[in-house]
């Protein structure tokens, strides 16, 4: 009278079991344990999801917001401290750094600390320093406050899809995650809002100040959030996630034993029997850290995936700085906007990226993540180069609405691709390495275009960047080849290799 699971059958019972199969419970034993995956498809989509969403999604538009800020601020410092380009480039290049450190530090922490703990407390730097920034008395000051800011939202975005992802069944998904990415434009039109409202008449540090409030909101709520049940049982915290599991399904209106977990029963990563007195799982050893995150990228199954993922975001990162930082200034000298035109232009911007997040929806959820992500992104290089080529002011203006577009389509595919490709126990940290490295290359880009406003040849650095990106879709192409759409979650390295 026991149910037993095994690597080959994922659930093998006696048969006085199978009705209970039939009924589409997950077959258990009265002291035995159930797969997490078996029970989260159980729990399926429900309130505690939807919560969930809006939880994350305002951490997502809260980053959204401080990222977007700098395109606002670059404009009032050249008037208010009268700086030259070089010194207004290393503004949004110091930034990167901070953000490639944090991705570097804070995902490994998660991975070894949790999720829940972690993201807070990345939460609160931003608004430590965030809202400090609106105090700097000079460029310097305020590069390194922004500098702290950033290395803040290195966590924030590294651990955002991660701990989102760890709560969803298999189906449904990859729509949920597409859904989150929906926030980002949304936190984009906010911050566009209150430059055209704040700065006109208060200035930019008041500006900077709300700015710093959609993080304060996500601070105050995150301890709302319980931890990820699939990072506590790496952890061999089964039960610790069994009454996770069982807070949710009751939050989504269904009893312990319609989820397959009645009294006796934890929930379980292994394809073994639980042994509950040794705490279950793998007894606390993962393998988060530095070393074990450069074991995975030197993993040879996952090699061409991390090289890929890396020139891919190479290319995205350029067009987005293009995109959210530089615009502004770009639209200024192609003499599509002046004065106040700037932030109607910006909002117009911000709204086409609400189709695109659609465009990723519909094609994602129905033909994959790897060929639709590699060609929305050759799609947004496109629109760069138009935008180059533009003889028009309305002609520059439609071309970067496509560009976009299709930029959100990407980064709406990848954030989906990006954590459901890497095992839990690595999950945050291989997010963060990725991100930093992509981010890397991202940095290159400030000083590449303050050369060109210092020089006036914006038309050549917008060809340049929409040719690199095309180039960093073809190479991605080639060399990524794991499709995640409808694949169950890795837990663990040695099922990746």
């Amino acid at each position: 009278q026991r149910c037993w699971l095994n690597p080959v059958s994922r659930v093998v019972c006696s048969e006085t079991e199978l009705s209970s199969m039939e009924e589409g419970i997950p077959a258990m034993s009265s002291k035995g344990s159930v797969l997490l995956d078996e029970v989260l498809e159980q729990i399926g989509i429900g309130a505690f999801q939807y919560r969930l969403l809006w939880l994350c999604g305002l951490g997502f538009s809260a980053s959204a917001v401080e990222i977007v800020l700098t395109a606002f601020l670059l404009p009032e410092l050249r008037k208010d401290w009268a700086v030259n380009e070089y010194q207004l480039g290393m503004l949004p290049t110091i930034v990167s750094l901070g953000k490639v450190l944090g991705e570097l530090f804070w995902g490994p922490v998660a991975d070894a600390c949790g999720r829940r703990g972690t993201f807070t407390a990345t939460v609160i730097v931003v608004v430590i320093f965030g809202s400090a920034s609106a105090l700097a008395p000079n460029i310097y000051w305020l590069t390194g406050l922004r500098f702290m800011a950033g290395f803040g939202l290195g966590g924030i975005i590294s651990i955002d899809f991660a701990m989102f992802l760890e709560f969803l069944p298999t189906p449904g998904r990859g729509t949920f995650l597409l859904f989150m990415q929906v926030f980002w434009p949304v936190g984009q039109i906010s911050c566009t809002l209150m430059a055209w409202a704040i700065i006109p008449s208060l200035g930019w540090r008041c500006f900077v100040v709300f700015c710093a409030l959609p993080c304060l909101m996500t601070a105050f709520f995150r301890p709302f959030m319980p931890e990820s049940p699939r990072w506590l049982v790496l952890y061999g915290r089964n039960a610790e996630a069994t009454e996770v599991c069982r807070r949710v399904a009751a939050i989504n209106g269904k009893q312990p034993e319609d989820v397959g977990l009645p009294d006796g029963v934890q929930v379980t990563l292994e394809a073994a029997p639980l042994n509950v007195s040794q705490g279950g799982g793998r007894g606390g050893d993962p393998k988060g850290g530095t070393l074990s995150t450069l074991k995975f990228i030197l993993a040879p199954s996952l090699m061409f995936t991390n090289l890929g993922l890396l020139i891919f975001m190479a290319g995205l990162e350029a067009v987005t700085y293009g995109l959210l930082t530089m615009m502004p200034t770009m639209l200024e000298m192609k003499g599509a906007t002046a004065g106040e035109n700037v932030y109607s232009t910006m909002s117009v911007v911000a709204l086409a990226q609400i189709p695109g997040c659609a465009i990723a929806m519909l094609i994602g959820g129905s033909y994959g993540r790897l060929l639709p992500m590699c060609c929305f992104l050759a799609l947004t290089g496109s629109g760069f180069i138009g935008f180059a080529c533009a003889t028009t002011a309305t002609a520059a203006e439609v071309s970067i609405l496509v560009g976009s577009m299709f930029c959100e389509s990407s980064w709406a595919l990848v954030h989906t691709y990006v954590p459901e490709v890497f095992p839990t126990e690595l999950r945050a940290s291989a997010i963060g390495l990725t991100s930093a490295a992509a981010s890397v290359a991202g940095g290159l880009i400030p000083m590449l275009v303050a050369y060109s406003v210092q020089n006036g040849t914006v038309t050549t650095t917008c060809l340049t960047m929409g040719f690199f990106s095309i180039a960093c879709a073809f190479a991605a192409t080639g060399l990524l080849h794991i499709e995640t759409l409808n694949r169950d979650l890795d837990d663990h390295l040695e099922e990746k290799m």
